[in-house]
């Protein structure tokens, strides 16, 4: 269909153009020749337009995510390696918890936790 309206549109200027020569010629000339309209298809026909396709936007790489750290809305328990159980607090004080459930802070040091993580603690607070 495409090439069907290619071929309409391009013979279709041609009689324009052969209409519009005529037209200007004037009537007391030798040449007595009538112009006709073209209206015969061309001999050849033209190959198709290639149409580029429509320019896509870059493609944008999703970036990694992260992790999401936990929200710790309390202080958080803990256990030594030889079984102590600690409470690291928000504002980052280190309390030993006893059998007992009392709590006192956690003596100067390096503590090991279970999994083998370390805290370093003075005067009861955690020390970055």
């Amino acid at each position: 269909m495409r090439m069907f309206l290619s071929l309409m549109t391009v013979a279709s200027m041609i009689t324009v153009s052969a209409m519009a020569f005529a037209a200007d010629i004037p009537a007391s000339t030798t040449n007595t020749a009538q112009v006709s309209p073209v209206t015969a298809a061309p001999a050849a026909v033209a190959a198709p337009v290639a149409v580029a396709p429509a320019a896509t936007p870059p493609v944008n790489p999703v970036p990694a995510m992260e992790m999401a750290k936990p929200v710790v809305s309390g202080p958080v328990q803990s256990e030594l390696k030889d079984g102590t159980k600690i409470e690291t607090g928000l504002d980052g004080s280190v309390t030993v918890v006893n059998v007992d459930g009392t709590r006192t802070p956690a003596p100067d040091g390096i503590l090991t936790l279970k999994d083998g993580t370390t805290i370093s603690v003075k005067n009861g607070n955690k020390v970055e």
